[in-house]
């Protein structure tokens, strides 16, 4: 079972002017407080959601079943975290199944409660986008993050190849046979010039890459190499 915090603070809003409390306390106002038990579904996958979660006690994970069968579970909801607040505005179908880790209260709001709440109350409205905010800038972190690391496996993929097929030995070590620069290393990774000198930076620091005084590139140790590349 893979799993990933989100690992983000729900009281640390983009939006200075938002009382977390208080919207909370507001929210209860119209919404319905439910208990549930461990490993009880609060939602199923595959269903379009007219509701939206706040978790007041406990903790919900997140769960999708993957094609292998195997369970990909991520972003742990704990307490004050909101959960499927944009399925909820946007009826969208949600492809995870939350279900309570521990025994967990939340506050469940129904979406035409909570539109109407949001039309009177400016600070709910400013709640949501706060979340959805937070939400967004995480997963364009995963996302760059996992970039990186496809970066960097395209990158030994691309050294390993050319070491095996355009290089010679040199007192022991892979030497290409032609300098390589940045700039046409990041045209066949498709990645920027920022991102290979990164790379490169790491493959170095390793100890898995040199580059000579002329500038030729060499790998001391294929093998070590191709090892740190199944690791990425």
């Amino acid at each position: 079972m893979a799993e990933n915090d989100g690992g983000w603070d729900p009281e640390t809003y983009p939006i200075r002017e938002v009382d977390h409390a208080r919207c909370i306390e507001k929210l209860k106002q119209i919404g319905e407080i439910k208990y549930y038990t461990k490993g009880e579904s609060l939602t199923e996958s595959g269903y379009s959601e007219d509701s939206c979660f706040i978790v007041l006690e406990g903790l919900v994970v997140a769960q999708v079943l993957t094609e292998a069968g195997s369970i990909n579970q991520y972003i742990n909801h704990k307490e004050g975290y909101p959960l499927l607040e944009a399925q909820c505005f946007c009826e969208w179908v949600e492809a995870a199944q939350f279900l309570a880790k521990e025994p967990t209260t939340a506050l469940v709001l129904k979406r035409a409660d909570l539109l109407a709440a949001m039309e009177k109350d400016f600070e709910l409205s400013l709640f949501f986008i706060g979340t959805l905010s937070i939400k967004f800038r995480w997963y364009v972190e995963h996302a760059r993050n996992l970039s990186a690391h496809s970066a960097m496996k395209r990158f030994c993929d691309l050294l390993i190849n050319m070491g095996a097929h355009d290089s010679e030995m040199v007192e022991g070590k892979h030497r290409f046979r032609k300098r390589v620069s940045q700039e046409e290393i990041g045209k066949r990774l498709h990645v920027n010039r920022q991102t290979v000198i990164r790379c490169m930076k790491e493959l170095r620091g390793k100890g898995l890459v040199e580059i000579e005084e002329d500038g030729f590139i060499c790998i001391p140790d294929m093998d070590a190499l191709k090892r740190f590349w199944g690791t990425v």
